[in-house]
């Protein structure tokens, strides 16, 4: 069960001698900065990977980037599936290995919650509501950007496959290797390698590194938001499979919509867009108040370490590789958006050089 000291009771402050002290915060310190090396490396070994993997890919006959027709799209799903499969589990399995073994870092749980059955369901509608409540704000928000700025987002989108195995796979990476894998790498080793520095440290931390690894600012305002609510929800429960079931329920939702749109049943998808979210938004906030009248939205763990707050999140996000997935989220932003000013200043140069 969650318990306010996150599952360290036998820890206690220490003398606070001035020297002994110092000491402690020097180690505190190094411990938070080794768990920012391995999160930010195993976000770049994902992208780096993903990368190599997809260029080996593209040497082998036949390989196609952009598919179009149903059997390319079943090769291409079926490569991207075990890709990305790869790409994102290895790396931080082997920073789970790292933290286990090495840091002697308590293992995260995979058991089933914690908590009453009532409650965790109350937990998974409302936590299903607000993911989609964010969704929806952080796609207003893009919207907003782009119509104040003149910038556009620039998305290649990939054909959804009409046949019921090109389906079967499309839900298998769209939805459900999503919710298992990025659930294990931020919810399971990132987050709860941060929880006894205190509970909104490990879910704020482990959101920015959710955000950093979908690699682009576009992505990232909802990636933060949602790590922060699948966090919360896995720790108020006391289980990794809150998380998961939240993080499909979502993904689900959304590739159901894709494919009725891409398959041109429109005036369903209306509705089911429409009816869906309504049921899921209403019915997460009855939940959230439910929970909230029964006492049982307690806020998060405080730190429990002689490290002040300040402190910790400065000794997790300023170090050197943790700044480095940074700009690389920055650069791959930047080729994903259509800056006019940028554009034309861009023609004009190459027209000088080529009159």
């Amino acid at each position: 069960m969650y318990t306010p000291n996150n599952g360290y009771p036998n820890y206690s402050m220490p003398n606070q001698d001035s020297f002994y002290l110092y000491r402690q915060q020097a180690q505190e310190k190094k411990m938070i900065r080794q768990r920012s090396l391995g999160a930010a490396a195993a976000t770049a070994g994902f992208f780096l990977l993903a990368a190599v993997l997809y260029r080996f890919y593209l040497l082998l006959p036949g390989a196609v980037l952009y598919p179009q027709t149903e059997s390319e799209l079943l090769v291409y799903y079926s490569v991207d599936l075990l890709i990305t499969m790869v790409s994102l589990v290895a790396p931080f399995a082997l920073v789970y290995y790292f933290f286990t073994n090495r840091l002697h870092n308590r293992p995260f749980r995979m058991e089933r919650p914690q908590s009453s059955t009532g409650h965790t369901l109350l937990f998974l509608f409302a936590g299903s509501g607000f993911l989609l409540a964010a969704s929806y704000f952080t796609s207003y928000l893009n919207a907003f950007v782009q119509m104040m700025t003149g910038v556009e987002f620039l998305y290649s989108e990939t054909p959804v496959p009409r046949s019921a195995f090109g389906l079967v796979l499309y839900y298998a990476r769209m939805a459900l290797l999503p919710a298992l894998a990025e659930e294990f790498a931020m919810r399971g080793v990132v987050m709860q390698s941060l929880q006894r520095w205190g509970d909104w440290f490990a879910m704020t931390m482990s959101a920015l590194v959710f955000a950093l690894m979908h690699g682009n600012m576009v992505q990232a305002p909802f990636a933060f938001l949602a790590g922060l609510i699948l966090g919360y929800a896995v720790i108020r429960t006391g289980s990794l499979w809150t998380g998961i079931l939240i993080h499909f329920i979502n993904n689900a939702f959304s590739v159901t919509l894709s494919v009725f749109y891409e398959w041109g049943f429109v005036q369903t998808y209306n509705i089911l867009s429409l009816v869906g979210s309504i049921v899921l938004i209403v019915g997460g906030v009855i939940c959230a108040v439910i929970l909230g009248v029964r006492h049982q939205l307690a806020k998060p763990g405080r730190n429990v370490t002689v490290l002040p707050n300040k402190q910790c999140y400065s000794s997790f996000i300023l170090t050197i590789p943790m700044l480095l997935v940074l700009l690389y989220m920055v650069f791959q932003t930047m080729l994903m958006v259509d800056i006019p000013f940028l554009s034309n200043l861009f023609s004009m140069l190459m027209g000088g050089m080529y009159s």
